[in-house]
């Protein structure tokens, strides 16, 4: 018998893995060519709102419900810390 439980931990590590890599190739890509002109403060401010808000929402669920939710609060955990050195880099690249 499939345990869908299972699969949907495997499937939502795995979505959690790619959704926090496509920002450390942002904040690379911001790094090395020392620009952050790309990257808007809307797009920054909304997604630091929007980790808080589902990691938030992802915390209780795992308090309720069990593990299932875990990797949308780690994803959403990193996400808020990479959006932090994404806000330093922006920071310091804007003075120069």
């Amino acid at each position: 018998m499939i345990d869908l439980k299972l699969i949907s931990l495997i499937f939502g590590f795995i979505g959690c893995f790619f959704v926090i890599y496509s920002f450390i190739c942002q904040l690379y890509q911001i790094y090395r060519s020392k620009n952050a002109e790309g990257t808007s403060w809307g797009l920054i401010i909304s997604q630091i709102i929007t980790c808080i808000l589902l990691g938030s929402s992802a915390g209780i669920n795992i308090y309720l419900d069990g593990i299932l939710n875990l990797p949308f609060f780690i994803a959403n955990v990193t996400l808020l810390f990479l959006f932090s050195i994404m806000i330093y880099l922006k920071k310091k690249y804007q003075l120069n």
